[in-house]
């Protein structure tokens, strides 16, 4: 296998494998490692198959590192990775499931979902969303209306908002509706 991922490289890439350790050279576990140290793999949040994708990549970095069950370790890792929308949409979370890896992937599951505004949609066929509340003139954060109400007494049964997904109230609507529709919420 190392033998023919050293088929193709190409210039930058050849010269860096050329200068690597024979034993590197020849061994794929070691040659993997080495490429993945020096070609950090990134995610943009361009759809919810590349966000498996991600998730699958970071879990087994985790396992070839003997960093699996480390929390900081593999957030850290995969943090490093997220560039563009996914960056973003990282900073915006809770430091709680940032740091969290048990929390970070649902939500990341969550904001980059399969079949996803990339994918190849049905007509007449029910989607499920989040309700996104944008504020005027204010280019700052994006919050969605939280599943969670308030509980304080003079706020009792309120709205609250959250930046994290992962805590949004889904909603399903119908694409395929042109005029006002009711939207919605899942059990």
């Amino acid at each position: 296998m190392a033998d023919f991922a050293s088929s193709c490289f190409t210039q930058a890439g050849l010269r860096w494998w050329d200068g690597l350790d024979e034993d590197v050279q020849r061994s794929w576990k070691l040659l993997r490692r080495a490429m993945l140290s020096r070609f950090q793999p990134t995610f943009s949040g361009q759809n919810g198959e590349e966000a498996e994708a991600f998730v699958r990549m970071v879990r087994q970095k985790g396992l070839d590192e003997n960093k699996y069950g480390d929390d900081k370790w593999i957030t850290a890792f995969a943090s490093a990775c997220l560039v563009g929308d996914a960056m973003r949409w990282h900073a915006s979370l809770d430091s709680a499931i940032q740091n969290d890896w048990n929390k970070f992937w649902p939500a990341l599951l969550t904001q980059y979902p399969r079949g996803g505004p990339n994918a190849l949609q049905l007509p007449n066929a029910r989607r499920r969303g989040r309700v996104q509340v944008h504020r005027r003139n204010n280019p700052g954060p994006m919050y969605y209306l939280s599943k969670t109400l308030f509980t304080e007494e003079d706020q009792l049964g309120r709205i609250t908002l959250t930046m994290a997904a992962v805590e949004a109230l889904e909603v399903d609507y119908d694409p395929a509706t042109a005029t006002q529709q009711t939207l919605q919420i899942p059990d």
